[in-house]
């Protein structure tokens, strides 16, 4: 309990007390603070509701209690830390703690000035406050300078670099640089940018070779700046940095413990203490997540400030606060009792020379009836509280020697330049002091106890095992002997050592290669853990899992090596190719939908076509008023057209509305997408082969029973398996307990070679040394992921004093490399290479999910196709029924039941008659209705003429003789041949002539010419019966001739 702190404290505090001075204090006084809302403000804000709690737990003031009053106020804006103040001010407050900010904290000052009002704050500045009522507990900016330069002095540092954040980390080290520069001293300033990229600075650093390096920066960024400096390789044991910042102990420096680098720093709180642990345990109640580590210095000076001024309100004794003030009345001199004596001395303190108090312009601070009224002190009037200097010249006259921040005390300028640091040092265990500097004694080291021990030229007896690549016997021609006659891994990694740290070995050889179980039947330990733990050799390094039990007898390094278990298998064959591997780039739900999305365009385009009445043609683009329409987009023709699109191929179809051409565009796009999908997919599918594995990983392996399984007996993977709590790895272990003798050899190599000689054996092993194994032989593969995580480590016997020193070394052969490359040596290159690397791999059908944007594409295309379509028609049918005359509805479901009956290709021209008053419909053909959208006006007394240019082989001679004009071919016939051609052509033109009235010029190129009065008997005949069958119906014949052009 903190009471205890300050049980030395109170004996004293009572002698400061005067016998009527408890008797003055109101019952109740009021302190404000002002803190902003960063995270550190927050805590100090409740630390210092704590210390106010405390003292009034304590009843320091003997029945007075204190009240605590808190503001948030911004960091960087005036006007409302003004405010803050006055409010604070006129509630009655005797004092106020904060701000933070050095921009505001200006303002407090001069409020607090004015109005007399004690101002306490607790943060670094180097500027030196002029005011009366001000006060700072933070040590002086120039006495932290000048401890700066001891420290420097101390280490031996002559040429070194500065590295800074800001202005005010240059004038913490102004001090030292004039020190040192006056000495001609080498010192290079290098600032730190602001954007938090602190790596160019550190490079420029290592590539200058700058060995001593001073840090100054804020404390929220000096983790993340030593973080950087690692990363550069700044951080080993050519490095040593000196980090000038008093809250170094709240940063975590684990990260940076075992770079072997000499990091050291200063700090004021000395985080060991008991009573400070208990303090700072005491307040961490839920509200507080602080420990001793972690707690700020300012946190600490707020909470010894308030017990600071408690200790002063007790010698002062005041009877009014700042609410409720006497104001002073005029005398006959008319001058004001203003609260200042005429010598200018403070009202509550007697004049010089002496008095009793009742002098005219004197006031002990009791109100007295000649006194005047009582006024609050506000930032509206000029009355300001005459007890504020008083309990300020307390403040610096006291002494505080059991403050948590250590002898709190003032010099004659009230700055606290009396005070005492700690140098710190941080090592392999923890952050640890190394001396102690104060203003007298300067830098003064702790005599060490402990005597630094060195391996050098010691002689150690090291015990490997000859497993490959880890320990092998070297071949050589000449006899060789010692150490000579071994090599591998672990030989390397302890020549490596033996030359850092400057010892001698000795290899020994564990013949039966165990690394070392517990015997229950001995009771002793044995293989190689057994020899280190009954002193048969000091270091033991191959293959050694560090595990849990035998950490237990005997301690490792950090390890040297990271991995797992996993499985050993003979490499299955590869699985012949399928049937219909073609099929394999899509996934069968893609296949589904590239057949549903075929079947559903092709019917959508056959429908869309007969709704748009620009699908249906004239067959015969000769002739001006067919008798019918023809719609190319027959079903088949349909889905000929997408077929043909998706297979990359061309059709003799093209749309030509606009929606049936939507329709093919999203289509073609469609296709694109899909084809060069299959494309690129099936090229993985054609040259990778998937081999035929009877398992993939553990659980499947658990799962049959046609492969054995097991792993070394009597080592750490066969421990695994057996204290595992995994239901999957327990009946493992039960599996191969039961079969122990036939899948359980004695050794790596033994298990290496049953499952290369087997297909049915699985070997359970390390991951290193399957990955030895694999690159040597090129039947065996590593099946599934690792099974767990481990490492390999040195062993020694319990407690060794070289452990942290060997630990150190390991680490800097892995940050450099060493460790790296010495697995590449012995993997990779001795040995290895004749496998090359199976980069084949399994290669999935595309899913649904890949390509499904496609489909959504193509809907959406179809849907706006299927709106312009309707649109077409729509449009069609209403220009129609606006030139015939006819209502909308009656066209629109005369061409709907046309387009519903699904079938036919060909539908026949309805033509108007405009002839008749009523404008009957006329059908150009007797076996079919008509659609409105075909239907066409007839025009009467209209003469049309028809140009047909006939080119042909046979002459036109024959085509007469052959009675062109008595007969010939029906205007059904779509596709006459080509010797018919000019027949056909020539009856189409005379029935046209007779029918309409209509001139035909017929020019043949290439027939022999004929006389007219051939022609002309040919056809009189046929044209008398035929005009006469027209002239019932009111037409008239017209006069056909026939030009040939030779």
């Amino acid at each position: 309990m903190f009471g205890t702190q300050f049980l030395g404290l109170l004996p004293l505090l009572l002698m400061c007390l005067t016998p009527d001075s408890s008797s003055g204090l109101p019952s109740v006084i009021k302190i404000g603070g002002l803190f902003d809302s960063s995270q550190i403000d927050n805590i100090n804000e409740k630390v210092f509701l704590k210390a106010i709690a405390k003292v009034n737990e304590l009843d320091l003031l003997e029945g007075t209690k204190l009240e605590g009053l808190t503001r948030k106020v911004p960091e960087h804006q005036s006007f409302p830390v003004e405010k803050s103040v006055c409010e604070l001010i006129s509630a009655g407050c005797v004092a106020i703690f904060g701000p933070r900010s050095p921009v505001t904290t200006p303002i407090v000052e001069s409020v607090t000035d004015t109005k007399e009002i004690p101002h306490i704050f607790t943060r670094w500045t180097h500027h030196v406050s002029r005011t009366l009522c001000a006060v700072n507990l933070y040590p002086d900016a120039d006495v932290l300078g000048s401890a700066l330069v001891d420290v420097v002095q101390s280490a031996g540092w002559t040429a070194f670099t500065i590295v800074y954040y800001d202005d005010d980390g240059l004038y913490r080290v102004k001090k030292l640089l004039e020190t040192h520069g006056s000495r001609g001293h080498s010192v290079v300033l290098r600032r730190l940018p602001v954007d938090g990229n602190f790596r160019s600075v550190f490079r420029r650093i290592k590539k200058s070779k700058e060995t001593f390096i001073l840090i100054d920066v804020p404390t929220d960024i000096l983790h993340e700046v030593l973080k950087q400096a690692q990363q550069i390789g700044l951080m080993s044991s050519e490095q040593n940095f000196i980090i000038n910042n008093l809250d170094m102990h709240t940063v975590d420096m684990e990260p940076f413990k075992y770079s072997g680098t000499n990091i050291s720093g200063i700090r004021m709180i000395n985080t060991d203490n008991p009573l400070f642990r208990k303090t700072i345990e005491e307040w961490s109640d839920g509200e507080l997540d602080i420990t001793p580590d972690t707690v700020p210095l300012e946190t600490v000076l707020i909470y010894d400030g308030v017990f600071l001024l408690a200790q002063s309100l007790l010698n002062v004794p005041i009877e009014q606060d700042p609410s409720s003030v006497r104001v002073a009345r005029q005398d006959d001199a008319g001058a004001e009792n203003d609260g200042i004596n005429e010598d200018g001395s403070p009202r509550n303190e007697p004049p010089e020379g002496g008095g009793t108090g009742d002098e005219p312009g004197w006031s002990s601070g009791i109100p007295r009836e000649v006194s005047g009224s009582t006024e609050p002190v506000t930032c509206e009037n000029d009355i300001a509280w005459p007890h504020g200097h008083s309990i300020i010249n307390d403040i610096k006259i006291s002494k505080m020697p059991q403050a948590l921040s250590g002898n709190l005390w003032f010099d004659n300028e009230g700055l606290r330049s009396n005070f005492q640091l700690e140098l710190i040092q941080l090592t392999e265990r923890a952050m640890v002091g190394t001396g102690k500097w104060s203003t007298k004694e300067h830098v003064k080291s702790y005599k060490h106890q402990e005597q630094e021990y060195s391996l050098r030229n010691m002689t150690l007896r090291v015990v490997i095992a000859l497993t490959p690549p880890y320990g092998m016997v070297k071949d050589s021609f000449v006899t060789l002997r010692g150490n000579d006659r071994y090599e591998g891994y672990s030989v390397d990694l302890i020549q490596e050592l033996s030359q850092l740290m400057g010892f001698n070995y000795t290899l020994e050889v564990q013949v039966d290669k165990k690394q070392g179980n517990y015997d229950n039947n001995t009771k002793r330990w044995n293989g190689m853990i057994g020899k280190i733990l009954y002193g048969e050799a000091d270091l033991a390094i191959t293959d050694l899992t560090i595990t849990g039990s035998r950490e237990e007898v005997v301690d490792f390094t950090m390890p040297f090596m990271n991995l797992g278990i996993s499985i050993l298998y003979k490499k299955p064959k590869k699985k012949p190719p399928e049937l219909f591997t073609f099929l394999s780039p899509f996934s069968r739900g893609v296949w589904i939908y590239v057949i549903a999305a075929y079947i559903g365009v092709s019917v959508l385009l056959f429908i869309m076509a007969r709704i748009s009445p620009y699908e249906w043609n004239n067959p015969y683009p000769c002739i001006q008023e067919p008798e019918e329409l023809e719609n190319q987009f027959s079903v088949s023709n349909s889905f000929w057209f997408t077929i043909g699109s998706l297979m990359q191929q061309g059709s003799e179809i093209a749309p030509i509305a606009v929606s049936t051409r939507m329709v093919a565009g999203i289509w073609w796009f469609f296709t694109l997408i899909m084809v060069s999908s299959y494309t690129a997919n099936l090229a993985a599918f054609l040259t990778v082969t998937v081999p035929d594995a009877p398992f993939t990983n553990v659980i499947e392996l658990e799962a049959q029973s046609a492969i054995r399984y097991g792993a070394k007996s009597d080592g750490s993977t066969q421990n695994f398996f057996q204290y595992s709590t995994n239901n999957v790895y327990q009946r493992m272990w039960n599996y191969m307990d039961t079969n122990y003798a036939d899948v359980m050899p004695n050794s790596n190599e033994a298990g290496v070679a049953k499952v290369d000689k087997s297909n049915d054996y699985a070997f359970l092993m390390e991951s290193t040394s399957i990955e030895y194994e694999t690159e040597r032989n090129c039947d065996l593969t590593m099946v599934g992921d690792l099974l767990d995580s481990k490492g390999y480590g040195i062993a020694m016997q319990k407690n060794k004093w070289f452990r942290n020193k060997m630990n150190y070394y390991v680490l800097t052969l892995q940050e450099t490399g060493k460790l790296e490359a010495m697995k590449t040596k012995w993997w990779k290159e001795k040995g290895a290479g004749s496998c090359g690397v199976d980069q084949q791999k399994d290669t999935d059908s595309l899913p649904l999910a890949n390509v499904g944007g496609v489909f959504v594409v193509l809907a959406a295309g179809i849907v706006f196709a299927i709106f312009v379509a309707f649109s077409e028609m729509f449009y069609n049918l209403w220009k129609v029924s606006q030139e015939n005359k006819s209502p909308f509805k009656e066209e629109f479901l005369q061409e709907w039941k046309f387009i519903s009956q699904c079938h036919g290709s060909v539908k026949p021209v309805q033509k108007y008659d405009s002839s008749t008053a009523s404008g009957s419909v006329v059908t150009g053909s007797e076996t079919g209705e008509a659609s409105p959208s075909t239907r066409q006006r007839r025009r009467s007394n209209t003469t049309s003429r028809q140009n047909l240019h006939i080119i042909d082989t046979a002459p036109f001679t024959s085509a007469v003789n052959m009675g062109l004009f008595n007969g010939g071919l029906p205007a059904r016939s779509r596709n006459p041949s080509r010797n018919n051609l000019p027949l056909v052509i020539a009856k189409e033109a005379e029935n046209r002539s007779l029918r309409g009235g209509s001139r035909n010029n017929i020019h043949l190129i290439g027939f022999e010419p004929i006389s007219a009065a051939t022609v002309e008997e040919k056809k009189g005949g046929r044209n008398r019966g035929k005009n006469q069958k027209h002239a019932a119906t009111g037409t008239t014949a017209g006069r056909n001739s026939i030009v040939t052009d030779i």
